[in-house]
């Protein structure tokens, strides 16, 4: 299996993960896309392989159940105090990582945009668009 099938299956694990709930071993499994090999031996080995890389995965064990997730303070990472000048380059860059647009990574990135977005006043969001205006008009007259 490529390097990168093991990435793309750790991502789509760690999506799971974040949830408040977490989410049992089958849930975990049955959360992969078709065209993933579905193993619960796979994948505890990529929870073990999540944990040795630096996430903070807790158990729970409820019902007969053992659900994963990563620790709370994790899950949700406190604001970060972005400047204004740094929400708009945030939100100005979405344009030039259309090229991810139908990859897993591409709703993380989305959610990432509408939260700096909404944290904007209306006054960065004209800056902005002033900014893309220019930088089309500049990527268009030298293509």
């Amino acid at each position: 299996m490529p390097r990168n099938d093991q990435v793309t299956r750790q991502w789509y694990l760690l999506r799971k993960l974040e949830s408040s709930r977490g989410a049992a071993l089958q849930e975990l499994v049955s959360s992969l896309p078709d065209d993933f090999p579905k193993n619960s031996r796979t994948i505890r080995r990529d929870l073990e392989a999540l944990e040795r890389a630096g996430f903070p995965l807790v158990t729970e064990h409820s019902d007969g159940q053992t659900r994963w997730k990563l620790m709370e303070g994790f899950r949700n990472i406190p604001a970060l105090g972005f400047s204004p000048t740094e929400l708009m380059s945030l939100i100005f860059s979405r344009n030039l990582l259309k090229p991810l647009a139908g990859t897993e990574i591409q709703s993380s990135l989305d959610s990432a945009f509408n939260k700096a977005a909404a944290a904007l006043p209306p006054q960065g969001h004209d800056y902005v668009r002033q900014m893309e205006r220019i930088r089309s008009i500049a990527i268009t007259d030298t293509v």
